[in-house]
């Protein structure tokens, strides 16, 4: 195919025409796909440009993909063959219908950032613990009951997210992040702080505001990097209060 070809492809996939856009994937599956980035970067943009492309196995198209980012669309799940989005780095769907993850996204080996806010999410499959390179997971919003405990797979993770869930504890693997720097548990249904938490001393971040929090571990004291704590609408008493700004002096903490 053309140059030429491909610019009045990429023209009619850029027009707000239906009809048109319809068109140019015709096109597209009657001649051929090659490598182009700004098809690629064009396809990217629309759920259903990108699961089209799935569909119809376009590797050297899909591996040019490193960024696929949709808000408020109506994606109820995703193909099992996403490896061939093999080069993709940010993967962020959130507002959305998305109610099943399939195992291969374990299969995503160069992805860094997942945020699934706010889909009809309650379960998240164990391969999510393979993605050996994510440094931010964000699962708000999920439905989740408890801690996925794939999570804790994750050794290069630096933020984690799980706000708005029903998570009444944590495990006691939380110790194997030590890369995390920003922890934001709010609105879940924790009673406690364990000890694994207070042993993650990377923590720059923590957020446990909203739950049903009545103590405070003293190991908290160990969190010397920590520079904002959010503890407000938990049922602490005055004495709570002042012993966690008493062991942790130099954190802004918000109660």
């Amino acid at each position: 195919m053309s140059n030429l070809d491909y610019k009045a492809i990429i023209a009619l996939l850029k027009s707000e025409d239906e009809t048109n856009q319809e068109l140019g994937f015709q096109l597209l599956e009657s001649l051929g796909v090659v490598s182009n980035h700004e098809l690629a970067q064009l396809i990217s943009k629309q759920p259903k440009h990108i699961l089209r492309s799935l569909k119809n196995n376009w590797k050297e198209l899909l591996k040019l993909i490193r960024k696929i980012e949709f808000r408020y669309q109506a994606i109820a799940a995703l193909p099992s063959n996403l490896k061939l989005l093999e080069n993709l780095e940010i993967l962020s769907i959130s507002h959305g219908t998305l109610s099943v993850l399939p195992k291969e996204i374990g299969q995503l080996t160069k992805l860094e950032r997942l945020i699934l806010n706010y889909n009809t999410l309650n379960h998240i499959p164990k391969e999510v613990g393979d993605l050996k390179s994510i440094i931010e997971l964000s699962l708000v919003g999920s439905g989740l009951d408890e801690f996925p405990a794939c999570i804790l797979n994750l050794p290069n993770l630096e933020i984690l997210s799980l706000i708005d869930n029903q998570i009444s504890t944590l495990p006691k693997g939380l110790i194997h992040l030590d890369k995390l720097k920003k922890l934001i548990l709010r609105s879940n249904s924790l009673n406690e702080v364990p000890m694994e938490l207070c042993m993650l001393e990377n923590l720059e971040i923590l957020d446990l505001s909203e739950n049903n929090i009545k103590r405070l571990p003293g190991a908290l004291s160990v969190l010397q990097n920590l520079k904002i704590l959010y503890l407000s609408r938990n049922p602490l008493n005055k004495s709570e209060q002042e012993k966690v700004r008493n062991i942790l002096p130099n954190t802004v903490i918000y109660i």
